[in-house]
């Protein structure tokens, strides 16, 4: 038993160790992400602007990823456009926001699968009239009319927000899964794509926190949000590939993960 669970740890934390770029490469089967566009999910971009994790908006202005993330926890883009020919193409400036690093709360112990982060987003500053003009004659589907002139605002008040469930699991429950993932076709890689599939198993005795299943994920889709299909609430968060399956850390099992959840919701509440 101590051999095994040294082999899970050391084939956890060589993937965890490096960047948060390589990491979550579990494609099982044939690859079946779809292009999707889900508001309430961002991507996470490093100091030097480069993309890495994802990130889900829980509140107005709280949100969740990986632990290992840490790096990407600098700014995060909402309602990301096609990309180009060279790759990924940022947001507009009023979907950017800035991360508060003050607020980050998290964990990254890859020997038992207690990989989460909690982070608060900054208030963004209000459009411009001459923004509002702009994007209303210029850009198709900008929406601009929901973006306040008046006062800043959180991303939470735009893009909209998931909630959590703290409720138990269940091995065949159906889950979504929505992420930034890499791809070596520049025109797909670091897009928002979704993938669905199952829970395999809950809780192994050498990951207590871990949650398993089949759905397909590569490096980028790290700190997605594990969505019940049935409830449409949040159960954890993605962040590991182990053989012939991926791996999250489940917040019903994970007691610090709900902690910070509710730190980072009162901290909100009390603005």
């Amino acid at each position: 038993m101590k051999i095994a669970s040294f082999l899970l740890s050391f084939a956890l934390i060589s993937v965890t160790q490096g960047t948060a770029f390589a990491i979550s490469k579990g494609i099982i089967g044939d690859d079946s992400r779809v292009l999707s566009h889900d508001p309430k999910v961002g991507r996470l971009h490093d100091s030097s602007g480069d993309a890495g994790c994802t990130g889900t908006l829980i509140s107005q202005s709280c949100a969740v990823t990986a632990g290992h993330c840490i790096s990407t926890l600098y700014t995060i883009q909402f309602n990301t456009p096609e990309n180009s020919f060279r790759g990924p193409v940022g947001s507009h400036s009023r979907d950017t926001y800035t991360i508060d690093r003050k607020t980050i709360a998290r964990e990254n112990r890859p020997a038992t699968d207690e990989d989460w982060a909690v982070f608060q987003i900054q208030k963004h500053k209000p459009v411009s009239k001459l923004e509002r003009w702009f994007a209303s004659h210029f850009q198709k589907n900008s929406k601009i009319e929901n973006y306040p002139m008046s006062e800043g605002y959180y991303p939470g008040a735009i893009q909209g927000f998931y909630e959590i469930s703290a409720a138990p699991n269940s091995p065949g429950e159906e889950i979504t899964i929505t992420g930034y993932g890499s791809d070596t076709n520049l025109k797909m890689d670091r897009t928002q794509r979704s993938a669905e599939g199952k829970l395999l198993n809950i809780s192994l005795r050498l990951s207590p926190f871990a949650l398993l299943y089949d759905v397909d994920t590569t490096s980028g889709t790290s700190g997605s949000a594990l969505i019940n299909k049935k409830t449409g609430k949040i159960i954890g968060v993605h962040n590991a590939f182990l053989r012939s399956y991926n791996m999250g850390t489940s917040i019903n099992l994970a007691t610090r993960f709900q902690d910070a959840i509710n730190d980072c919701l009162r901290r909100e509440n009390s603005n």
